[in-house]
């Protein structure tokens, strides 16, 4: 699994996932994770859009890879 170093390519990813929340695994190189969050930031408001929710990630060497659930309300 090749981690995303380009915030874009995440984001276009994320727009063109045809499965399901708990299907994704995204995997981001530590490289985009920014000290404010920026890019994690825009990379969940997609996810939100889509009425996903963060469900925890697993650290790997140099990435990590973020999993996903639907929304619970």
């Amino acid at each position: 699994m090749k981690p995303f170093t380009d915030v874009g390519a995440a984001l276009e990813f994320v727009k063109s996932f045809r499965g399901s929340a708990e299907e994704l695994r995204l995997p981001i190189d530590d490289s985009l994770q920014d000290p404010v969050g920026m890019n994690m930031a825009l990379i969940l408001d997609h996810l939100l859009g889509r009425e996903w929710e963060p469900n925890g990630y697993e650290q790997m060497s140099g990435y990590r890879i973020y999993r996903y659930k639907e929304w619970t309300r």
